[in-house]
């Protein structure tokens, strides 16, 4: 919940749902307290069904107190709702207008942000009832009001925003023509008519999957775009001319023919597994196999064996590749002073050059040796293709542009955040549906979001939606996934964030950046230890972290009364401008007042409006005893 400023008050999370309740399905009269509590706790006994609603609504008048309005009407007897207290998103959707097609429009579709109290399903079978009937009455009323009016919104709101409207309406109900056309309009407006027919034929696929079969609309309007986009396709200065202006200087001195989606090949050979017996078969099969698997779920490469590979014809998109694979993992079996070992390489294909070499002993760890041929590499040839593209234009994919704006992403400052947004605008044009590429503006827009601290959410739902946008297009969804969840811990929906981060590590285990963002969400959700947990044993592998991840480190060390770690956390930082709040905090927990006050100046240098109540709407802490520790450290040390 939000004040007008956007200033978060922390309500209980059962509140919510007496709010929902008591909006939708308002009684005659105040609810009587009895009814609240068997809604609420169905599943328990009258005594302490009673009991739990007690110290429910004894916390929410300790908040309306503190933080002085007066949401719930609270007697002996009963509970009611001032409805004029605060806006509920569900009474926006009731109260929606069926004709709205201008601002009212976007607003409702970001009023529904999904389904009614999503991640608050626990309860009694009374209460299961009354809430999935819900979901259903407020989805088809959002549904309708919206496929009603998205394609006549087309000149009243801007075209990002109809494309959002959109995709609302499409996540709500995936079969709703209304949606797929709108998007194509605009696309087919701008000129991305390849955009247009790929969003057809993927309504098309929907459809298929239920045996239905698209509108006379939408067919008429494939037809037109169809007619449109042919004449274009002839002149091939035309085309250039029309992705030059989709994409930004990175893009726009690329020939057609570079223009590629095209990954990396990476095969993986074994020639002596076949001579191993025993527990050394076993451990180098699992080994050999394990790796595979992690390798292919980055999304990174193409994963082949070599009974895979054929032979093909010079690449006509990269002349530099002419081999059946670009990369190739090597394991060899070593017998050395009556010991056997295992040597695995990374060699590149057209150069012949080992990029990383390491020998195993046979039994060891397999989880750690399995990481380390991961990590070493997905990060070698991450470097071989930045190198690869710093050779000129004609080497550019949206791969290699996603890998230069994600190294720019490694310093939190304002101008390399906006540089690689830049870059990942560029890839977009190449590849519209690269789903690392999608995800990493999501994580652009978030660290954004982070780094100027305003009141307000904007880049934080651009972060959301871009991170949506990755799911529903990437094989797994777990860049996106890794986005959306970091970003709902920040809208502190903690628990779908949670969800979100574990579903995605248990998919990429050996992800820095995600391992690191789950032990933040876990930090920011009260689990500390157990984040820190997660930090530390990223530190103890010596790896090279990114500014982001320092500070979120430091961040969980602040919160753990350990000020002196964090300042020590918060010096390796290559940018040390985000550093002055947490470094102002932690001098003045230490009683370091001369310290603390020059940070306060350095921030105020850089943010003149910086203030503790924007700054702590924006902290997504969930335990109320760490988001005071915090707020005592910003007013101890001079913020105001």
């Amino acid at each position: 919940m939000a004040d007008e400023n956007g200033r978060i008050i922390r309500l209980p999370r059962k509140a919510f749902v007496l709010a929902a309740y008591l909006t939708i399905d308002p009684p005659k009269g105040p609810l009587p307290r009895e009814y609240a509590a068997r809604l609420l706790w169905g599943d328990v006994d009258q005594a302490r069904r009673a009991g739990n609603l007690r110290q429910l609504l004894a916390r929410v008048k300790d908040v309306q107190a503190e933080e002085g309005f007066e949401l719930f009407l609270i007697d002996t007897e009963h509970v009611s709702i001032d409805p004029d207290a605060a806006v509920v998103d569900a009474s926006s959707i009731l109260g929606a207008r069926a004709d709205a097609t201008d601002r009212r429009l976007f607003d409702l579709c970001k009023a529904y942000c999904g389904d009614l109290l999503f991640g608050l399903d626990e309860g009694g079978e009374e209460y299961t009832r009354w809430l999935w009937s819900r979901r259903a009455m407020l989805r088809q009323q959002f549904v309708a009001i919206v496929s009603a009016n998205v394609e006549a919104s087309i000149g009243v709101l801007d075209p990002e925003e109809v494309l959002f409207v959109a995709r609302r309406l499409v996540e709500a109900d995936q079969y709703q023509e209304a949606g797929h056309r709108a998007a194509m309009r605009i696309h087919a407006a701008r000129g991305e008519f390849d955009s247009a027919l790929r969003i057809h034929r993927r309504l098309l696929d929907l459809l298929r999957e239920t045996g239905g079969r698209p509108s006379a609309a939408t067919t008429n309007l494939v037809s037109e775009i169809s007619s449109r986009a042919r004449p274009r396709s002839r002149t091939s200065d035309e085309k250039e001319s029309r992705a030059e202006e989709t994409s930004l200087e990175i893009a726009s001195s690329m020939p057609n023919f570079a223009r590629s989606m095209r990954l990396p090949r990476l095969s993986l050979k074994f020639g002596g597994l076949a001579t191993l017996t025993g527990a050394e078969s076993q451990w180098a099969e699992a080994l050999f196999d394990d790796a595979a698997i992690q390798l292919w779920r980055t999304r990174a490469f193409v994963v082949t064996r070599p009974a895979d590979l054929k032979p093909r014809p010079i690449d006509l998109i990269d002349r530099t590749r002419r081999e059946p694979c670009d990369y190739v993992v090597d394991c060899r079996v070593v017998d050395r002073d009556d010991q056997r070992q295992l040597t695995i390489s990374l060699v590149c294909s057209s150069s012949g050059e080992i990029l990383w070499i390491h020998r195993f002993e046979f039994g060891e760890p397999l989880a750690r040796a399995i990481r380390d041929i991961v990590v070493n590499c997905v990060h070698q040839i991450e470097q071989a293709e930045l190198r690869i593209l710093a050779e000129g234009p004609e080497r550019t994919t949206a791969y290699r542009l996603t890998l230069q704006g994600n190294r720019l992403l490694r310093s939190i400052d304002l101008p390399s955040i906006r540089r690689a947004r830049q870059i990942f605008r560029a890839a977009l044009a190449v590849d519209p549906e690269h789903a690392p590429t999608l995800a990493a503006v999501a994580k652009a827009y978030r660290l954004e979001w982070l780094l100027l601290a305003r009141a307000d959410d904007k880049e934080l739902d651009l972060a959301i939606d871009y991170a949506r946008q990755s799911v529903s297009v990437g094989p797994d969804g777990v860049h996106g996934l890794h986005q959306l969840g970091i970003c709902n811990i920040y809208k502190k929906n903690h628990e779908f964030g949670l969800d979100a981060l574990d579903r995605a590590e248990r998919s990429t285990p050996f992800d820095i950046e995600l391992v690191a963002d789950h032990a933040d969400g876990l930090i920011c959700a009260g689990l500390v230890a157990e984040g820190l947990k997660k930090f530390e044993n990223l530190v103890a592998d010596h790896l090279v972290l990114s500014d982001q991840i320092l500070w979120n480190l430091a961040s969980g060390q602040y919160l753990d009364g350990k000020y002196e770690e964090a300042l020590a956390t918060l010096s390796r930082l290559a940018s040390q401008e985000p550093t002055y709040q947490l470094r102002a905090a932690c001098h003045a927990m230490l009683s370091q007042a001369s310290e603390a006050r020059r940070y306060v100046r350095k921030l105020r240098e850089i943010l003149p409006d910086f203030t503790i109540v924007t700054r702590l709407g924006m902290v997504p802490l969930r335990r109320r005893e760490d988001f005071e520790h915090y707020e005592s450290g910003l007013r101890s040390a001079g913020f105001d």
